[in-house]
């Protein structure tokens, strides 16, 4: 497989579409090309394309889907991957895309035949299954051998035994061998465990006898047939009873329903006073726009006399205020004469206050000199002194350590005789233990023999009683067999089987027609229903839909009458509305000056005194304005609601449609179904059928089910007794083979007896010749402990002997320079001290000064700061200025606001005196009115008054008691005639509801005592038969288990283990040589210089043979950097061959970590790569480093751009 081309748009950093054309001369001139960049920029985005095409997922991040795709681009739409790829049989090119409409879409895959021009494949999974057709790899053999994860086998290499095999496993995906053995012993496990668990179930069961059932079945038909009388006598008591109940609600509800009569008769005889409130109301509404009219006149007044008020008292405080404003200048020019003679007597002291400052700060810094270099020195003596003090610590604990080692010298002077002897003692030892491992040898074979005697015994005696047993077992067999071929006979009556099946099959597939009709039959009931449901919906929307008519021809009546009354009186409101704008202007207006709207001279209009303006006019003018707005937002909500229910209607009416069609359709199924059955099914009757058929179906299944456990019990046991025969002639021959190797194990075990002694006099001379070299050199001790133990503890005891003599001249060496040490740290504490006296003379003086300085400073302005001083003077003299300034100009703008206040108060007194003429006036029309209309006073009108929502609401309350009146009537009238209807039902009965409901109590609990007894004995019966079909089919089981555990007991001998390590050592050990073969081949071409072979000491570890070195061979823990990246490199490869078995891989992409190698392995590795040019495979490397980047000449660069984007630069790169 070869990738040729690869096509991508918006993935992860990769914004816009790029292609990259691996086809291009600069690839196929160097096969090697490198894919550089920054970290992060997006080179493992090319490979993670590569694997989304092709499969559909990353290594990265797995499978992309409908509801996961971390790889599209942010803030875009759709993302695609493409690669155009070559095997042995064509050019193909796959295609993968996603996109988002404000959701993501699934994905979607396609395959090409690029040669044909044809689409061969589209779907997720198909694509997929196609691609691993065509490739010969499925995902995880694709990321093994075209993509290599080199890095695995660099930790390979450094493992021990169990990480090794966990990282094998994982690279070549042999867990399959650990989880078969781990299954293979669960199951032996789970069978053993189960089997032994149903023969104790089967042991609990018990089953009734033939007798015992038969009574239980005619007691229950005894019951069923007393059930059934009673059920009849119950139906009759219960239809007596609810009618006589009905009949009892219905005259309480008449008395419920006449209370309510009189009550609503009382509340409407309580409403008269609201009658009466609401035609006074109605009076009030007509006299209203005079009322109005007074009011807002009043309002007016009130206006203008709160506002002469106000602006009386307002003048009183501007008097008020300038008289203070004046006393407050007066204030400020004496404080501002005050201020001058203070600050000619400050100013000498506070400049020789800053001279003696200046003089006190360098001195201060003087002082902190000598502080320091007091404390400096004083740091400096303390630590020589700390360093005396330890020095003749030292010294003391040197002296003490040398007596305690000369006095341990003296005592263990006799292990300088070890010297010689320790070679001559180690070489008695190794004999000893050469004949104690000989010994441990023979006495293993002695217990290996004589288990293996004792085994082959038992063995035999085993055989002979496995041999009777199985004849007894071959006699019952055979037994068994002809009860079984009389049991077949008894059930089948003599019939031929066939017959019977024939039967069987006839009624099964009648039974799914049945089922059918039924399934019609009940959606012909419910389309029925939903008709009727239709039906009623239509008449409730047909009626809402006249309701809404009507209601918009009210309201485009009350609309039209508006407009009328705006459009007569349009000219009038524009005329009051400029009146009223240009009343406020005409106040200002002076005759003799132009006018500033319109620029006359002449103003006729302010000396009339009498313009009224009709205020009420103008307000219910722009009422009715908003009420046209108002009526028109209803009539276009009225409309569109009528369109709502016209749709319904339509919608009614189609959904109608469907339902007949529906139901057209079911009886047009029942019709097809009675012609392919060919008889006639009446659907009332068609449960029954359907049961009558079921039942029939259950007995012929029971009997060929039956028959066929009989008859495979029967074939079971031939099969058997077969099988018997063979072990009884195997058990024979398997008796005279172990009896004649039961012979030879018992010549075995006297020779190795005889062997066993003449060892043990050996050990003994060699022990002797121990005991005379430890008396030779001083040391008494037993010989019981390990002879190992003994020569080691010899050994530490004359090596720590020598130790102990080297410490002894090391502390003697120390002990001098310690003395000499001390001697130089006293001179230097005399020096330091010297330092120190004089560092403190000065000090002294210095503060002194600085004392004199401190005092005179606080006579001449004590604590105060000179600059302080003059900026808080600067800043009273601006502030008394600041406030002169503000005070001035405050007068004045009072003064001036006062002047125009007096003209305001005399402008609102003469329009006070107009309105007060206007409103006599009103008030004498709207008084007479009054009169007119029966109103006492005004405050009688105002009581009187009602909102419209308060009128309809009245009316409305009166309008639905009556209403209540009418319907509780009409309920009366019909709750009579209902009784009547019942007792004419019934006719005359005595018995009372107690009575009949006693009856009916006694009828239910001897039902239910029959019921019990017959569910108590349905009960047993259907205990009694799962029983027995639970006694059968564990016996089934018990067989098919003990066969089935037989297996697994072989499987586990061969494979079988708890931790699965049986099987998945086997399967490793061969994957390991198949490794090496394939990696040896690809050394090979890399270099000849090593070659890679197992290691015979350890599991699954290498060694290699350098051939440069006569063929030595070398620990892979001992190979250099750029050694240990060949090695891994070609096991590699080696895992690639394995991971594509026959299919030939002509494109590899190398992530190795190579910025971990130095420049001398780098190079070596790059070497290495080289090498495999012979191949004529197209090798990616992706690295970022820069050794890299000048030893590899052809590029892909991936440059990161700010936003989070990156682009391609290199050769075959194009961007759309």
């Amino acid at each position: 497989m070869k990738i040729l081309k690869i096509r991508l748009k918006n993935i992860n950093s990769l914004y816009n579409e790029w292609t990259i054309d691996f086809t291009h001369p600069e690839f196929i001139s160097n096969s090697i090309f490198l894919i550089t960049g920054q970290t992060g920029a997006g080179k493992s985005t090319i490979l993670d394309a590569i694997s989304l095409a092709l499969y559909g997922k990353t290594p990265r991040l797995g499978k992309i889907s409908r509801n996961n795709n971390e790889l599209m681009s942010r803030n875009t739409n759709e993302c695609f991957s493409e690669v155009t790829f070559e095997t042995q049989k064509g050019l193909y090119k796959v295609l993968w895309f996603q996109k988002r409409t404000r959701e993501l879409q699934p994905p979607q895959r396609e395959l090409h035949d690029v040669k044909n021009n044809k689409i061969i494949e589209t779907g997720i999974n198909k694509v997929e299954e196609k691609v691993i057709e065509l490739t010969g790899m499925t995902y995880d053999q694709f990321t093994r051998s075209i993509l290599l994860a080199q890095g695995d086998f660099a930790s390979f290499l450094k493992a021990n035994y169990d990480e090794r095999s966990a990282i094998l496993e994982q690279i070549t995906g042999t867990q399959i061998y650990s989880e078969i053995s781990i299954m293979v012993y669960e199951k032996r496990k789970t069978e053993r465990e189960q089997l032994g668990l149903i023969k104790k179930e089967l042991e609990a069961l018990r089953v009734l006898s033939p007798e015992e059932e038969r009574d239980l079945i005619f007691q229950q038909n005894s019951y069923i047939m007393q059930e059934k009388i009673c059920d009849e006598e119950l139906a009759q008591l219960n239809e007596r009873f609810n009618a006589k109940k009905k009949e009892k609600d219905l005259e309480i509800e008449i008395e419920q329903l006449e209370r309510d009569l009189l009550d609503i008769n009382q509340k409407l005889s309580d409403c008269e006073i609201k009658k009466l409130r609401l035609e006074k109301a109605k009076e009030a509404r007509i006299i209203y726009p005079e009322y109005k009219e007074l009011k807002s006149l009043e309002d007016s007044l009130q206006d203008i006399s709160r506002s002469l008020e106000n602006k009386e008292a307002k003048e009183k405080g501007l008097s008020k205020n300038l008289e203070d404003l004046k006393k407050r200048l007066e204030k400020i020019m004496q404080k501002m004469q005050k201020f001058a003679e203070k600050k000619e007597k400050i100013g000498p002291l506070i400049n020789e206050a800053r001279t003696i400052d200046l003089n006190i700060q360098s001195l201060s810094k003087q002082e902190e000199i000598y502080k320091k270099l007091i404390n400096d020195a004083s740091k400096k003596k303390r630590e020589i002194l700390s360093q005396i003090d330890l020095t003749k610590y030292k010294i003391e604990s040197t002296k003490g350590r040398i007596r305690e080692i000369n006095k341990t010298l003296l005592e263990n002077s006799h292990l300088e005789k070890l010297k010689d002897s320790l070679p001559e003692l180690k070489s008695f030892i190794e004999m000893i233990k050469d004949l104690e491992e000989r010994f441990l040898d023979i006495e293993k074979n002695l217990s290996s023999k004589g288990k293996e005697e004792t085994k082959l015994t038992l063995d035999v005696q085993i055989e002979y009683e496995k041999l009777a047993q199985r004849t007894k077992e071959k006699e019952g067999l055979e037994s068994e067999i002809t009860s079984l071929q009389k049991d077949i006979e008894s059930l089948l009556s003599y019939k031929d089987i066939n017959e019977i099946k024939k039967e069987f099959d006839s009624k099964r597939t009648k039974k799914p027609y049945l089922e059918m009709c039924k399934s019609e039959k009940e959606r012909l009931e419910k389309i029925d229903l939903d008709i009727k449901e239709r039906d009623k919906e239509f008449e409730s929307l047909k009626l809402e839909k006249e309701r809404l008519e009507e209601e918009r021809k009210q309201k485009e009546h009350e609309k039209k009458l508006v407009e009328e009354f705006l459009e007569a009186n349009k000219k009038k409101f524009e005329e009051f509305s400029l009146l009223k704008n240009f009343e406020r202007t005409r106040e200002i207006l002076e005759e003799g000056k132009p006018c500033p709207v319109c620029g006359s001279t002449h103003h006729p209009y302010k000396q009339r005194e009498n313009i009224l303006i009709d205020y009420s006019f103008i307000e219910k003018y722009n009422n009715n304005l908003e009420n046209i707005e108002k009526l028109k937002n209803d009539i276009l909500e009225i409309s569109t609601k009528i369109s709502l229910q016209e749709n319904k209607l339509q919608n009614n009416f189609a959904q109608k449609e469907r339902l007949l069609s529906a139901k057209n359709e079911s009886l047009n199924k029942i019709q097809e179904i009675e012609n392919k059955v060919n008889y006639h099914i009446d659907l009332a009757v068609l449960d029954i059928e359907i049961e009558k058929n079921d039942i029939e179906i259950n007995n012929l299944a029971s009997i060929i089910e039956r028959y066929e456990v009989l008859e495979n019990n029967i074939n079971k046991k031939n099969k058997e007794l077969v099988s018997l025969k063979e072990d009884i002639n195997s058990l024979k021959e398997a008796i005279n083979s172990k009896e004649q190797k039961l012979n030879i194990i018992k010549a075995e075990i006297s020779n190795l007896q005889a062997t066993k002694e003449e060892l043990i006099d050996q050990k003994h001379s060699q022990e002797n010749n121990i005991s005379c070299i430890l008396q030779k050199v001083g040391i008494e001790t037993a010989l019981s402990k390990e002879l190992n133990i003994l020569y080691l503890d010899l050994k530490k005891r004359y090596e720590e002997f020598l130790k102990v003599k080297e410490i002894n001249i090391k502390y003697q060496l120390n002990l001098g320079n310690e003395e000499k040490n001390l001697e130089k740290l006293q001179f230097d504490l005399k020096d330091i001290e010297e330092e120190i006296r004089n560092y403190q003379e000065e000090f002294n003086k210095i503060t002194s000064e600085i004392r004199n300085l401190k005092e005179k400073r606080y006579k001449t302005l004590r604590n105060y700061d000179p600059d302080l001083c003059e900026k808080r003077l600067r800043e009273i003299r601006e502030n008394l200025e600041k406030e002169l300034q503000d005070s001035q100009i405050a007068f004045s703008n009072l003064e001036k606001d006062r002047s125009f206040l007096n003209g305001e108060i005399e402008n609102i007194k003469k329009k006070k005196y107009d309105l007060e003429d206007l409103y006599k006036l009103k008030k004498s029309k709207f008084e007479s009115l009054l009169r007119k209309h029966n109103f006492t006073d005004r405050t009688n009108f105002e009581e009187s008054l009602l909102s419209d929502e308060e009128i309809a609401l009245i009316s409305k309350e009166l309008e639905a008691k009556e209403l209540e009146r009418e319907v509780l009537n009409s309920k009366i009238f019909e709750r009579k005639r209902k009784i009547e209807k019942i007792r004419e039902l019934i006719g005359e009965n005595s018995q009372t509801l107690e009575e009949i409901n006693k009856d009916l109590e006694f009828q239910k609990e001897k039902l239910k005592n029959i019921r019990e007894n017959i569910g108590m004995l349905k009960q047993k019966l259907t205990a009694n038969n799962e029983t027995k079909e639970q006694y059968n089919n564990l016996i089934q089981e018990i067989e098919m288990r003990e066969k089935n555990l037989k297996k697994y007991d072989i499987l586990y001998d061969l494979i079988g283990s708890s931790d699965g390590k049986k099987f998945r050592s086997f399967a490793q050990e061969i994957t390991f040589d198949i490794l090496i073969k394939h990696a040896n081949r690809h050394l090979k071409r890399i270099s000849d210089r090593y070659i890679l072979t197992k290691d015979k000491k350890e599991k699954l570890c290498f060694s290699v043979i350098d051939n440069y070195q006569a063929g030595e061979i070398r620990s892979t823990k001992n190979l250099s950097g750029g050694e240990s990246f060949i090695v891994s490199l070609a096991l590699a490869l080696g895992l690639s061959s394995m991971s594509s078995k026959n299919v030939r891989v002509d494109s590899l992409f190398l992530d190795e970590g190579f910025g971990t190698l130095d420049e001398e392995t780098l190079e070596t590795a790059l070497d290495a790569i080289s090498n495999l040019n012979q191949e004529n495979k197209t090798i990616g490397i992706i690295s970022h480093l820069t050794y890299i980047q000048e030893r590899v000449p052809t590029q892909i660069r991936v440059i990161p751009k700010p936003g989070g984007k990156s682009i391609i630069v290199g050769p075959g790169v194009s961007r759309y």
